[in-house]
């Protein structure tokens, strides 16, 4: 099964440093995803623990597809189009908030200049789309399981 929650974080996209790649197209951003609590989607009613524990997890996972060349995209909209993609995930991170709970950030890699103006301008409200267990095929027929994550 394959959770999609929608959730309107509270935080605008902050935009990163390049880190000296004066060439680069595009902007980096800080995003916060999801926060801990209880989410429950709006339309479908299934709800989702979200804790900081699960939330390691999801980074954890996010390592694996890595090393196997798998990549999170950025869709604009809920599509699997790769032609609706904004750029990447590059990393994910766990913070505190001013109330001691957990929120999972990402950070973005927007190539294209386009949609980072659209990024750092429009983008408020994200939907998290959560594999409870991610898969990757391999060259040589495998499937490899890497457990729940986004």
């Amino acid at each position: 099964m394959r959770n999609v929650l929608q959730i309107q974080s509270d935080g605008k996209p902050i935009a990163l440093d390049s880190h000296g790649e004066s060439d680069r197209k595009g902007k980096r951003f800080r995003k916060d995803l999801i926060r801990e609590g209880k989410w429950t989607h709006p339309i479908k009613g299934y709800s989702v623990d979200v804790t900081r524990d699960r939330m390691q997890r999801w980074i954890d996972t996010h390592a694996r597809k890595l090393e196997y060349g798998r990549e999170t995209p950025i869709p604009w909209g809920h599509t699997d189009d790769a032609k609706e993609n904004a750029g990447k995930i590059v990393e994910y991170d766990i913070a505190t908030d001013d109330n001691g709970k957990a929120v999972f950030y990402g950070v973005l890699d927007v190539p294209r200049d386009e949609d980072a103006a659209q990024v750092e301008n429009n983008t408020y409200g994200v939907s998290v789309w959560i594999e409870e267990d991610t898969k990757v095929s391999l060259p040589d027929g495998r499937v490899v399981s890497l457990g729940e994550g986004i």
